[in-house]
Formats: structure tokens, sequence, C-alpha cells
């Protein structure tokens, strides 16, 4: 017996992208870290306390290892566009039971779901 379910097959592209929010963050850190080593090495100035140092090479070292993290980012994401895979996906659309007015939308980790329909590769 045939499975009674409307269901819809296209070709997705996969591919694995990086979180460039965590790349910069991730340069941001390292900058600060490199200007909180800066300020540490080198030697002190009569006329800047060691937190104005501290707080002056950070407003250069900090943006500078952000941008360098977002680089880093856009060049893995430019790498992972050349190993995506293309896959058939399968769609499968529930049918709405008798009862389901009177059940609570069942919600995922991205929400509600817009069409009710469930997204499966084969």
């Amino acid at each position: 017996m045939s499975d009674p379910r409307p269901t819809a097959e296209r070709q997705v592209r996969i591919r694995r992208g990086p979180k460039v929010i965590r790349f910069v963050a991730v340069g941001a850190g390292l900058g600060a870290i490199a200007a909180f080593i800066d300020v540490q090495v080198t030697p002190k100035d009569a006329n800047y306390s060691t937190a104005q140092a501290l707080g002056f090479i950070a407003l250069v070292l900090v943006p500078i290892g952000a941008a360098l993290g977002a680089a880093l980012a856009v060049l893995l994401d430019r790498i992972s566009i050349r190993r995506s895979r293309i896959v058939t996906a399968e769609r499968i659309r529930a049918r709405a039971t008798p009862h389901a007015a009177e059940a609570k939308p069942q919600t995922g980790p991205a929400g509600p779901a817009q069409d009710g329909g469930v997204d499966r590769i084969p």
C-alpha cells in the first residue's frame, strides 16, 4: 500500500558554512589579548598609565583582530561552497486531522512550522 501523504522532491545544496560572528568575536578577543601582552612587555611611559596605554593599544588591535577573523570566515565560507554537495530532498506534507484546530502548534528550534511540512533527505 502506498503512502497517502503528498510528497515533493527537489535538489538542495548541503554545505557547512562557518559562523561569522564567532570568528569576529575570537579575532577581537585575540586582539585584546595581544594588546594586553603588548602593554605588559613594552616599557612604561611616564605620560600614560597602564590602563590608558592598554585602552589605546586595544583601540587599534581589537578591530584589526576582528577584521582578520572576518576575513578568515569569508575564506572558509568560499571553501565550503566548493565542497558543497547537491542531494535530493523529499518534502512530506502532513494532512490536517479533524482535531487539528484544537491542537497547539508545535514549535521547533527555529520556531513554528510555516506550512506544516517536514523535510527529510532519503
